[in-house]
């Protein structure tokens, strides 16, 4: 949900979105989601990665792990079990 937010989300400054499990899960990846903002993709192809690529191949949490240390606006919530499930989160913010 993250990588595809943030490829919707291109090239417009002012936003941020959040996708997380409460469960602090995100199917068999060792985190529980991502955050994005609308320089989350411009930045990733600056760096050498293709956002399309990775959402193409199911591989989101590939994508945020190479991000995350290419330095590019973005990031990986670690997995931490909560004990509790109550649905996926998901948060937007817009600047103004």
């Amino acid at each position: 949900m993250a990588l595809s937010a943030a490829l919707a989300f291109k090239k417009r400054p002012g936003i941020a979105f959040l996708a997380g499990g409460t469960d602090g899960r995100d199917g068999p990846t060792p985190s529980a989601g991502a955050g994005v903002t609308g320089d989350t993709a411009g930045a990733a192809r600056f760096r050498g990665l293709d956002p399309e690529a990775f959402l193409h191949d199911n591989d989101s949490h590939g994508f945020f792990r190479k991000a995350v240390g290419r330095k590019v606006p973005c990031v990986l919530l670690p997995e931490e079990a909560t004990g509790t499930n109550v649905m996926d989160l998901y948060i937007g913010l817009r600047e103004g």
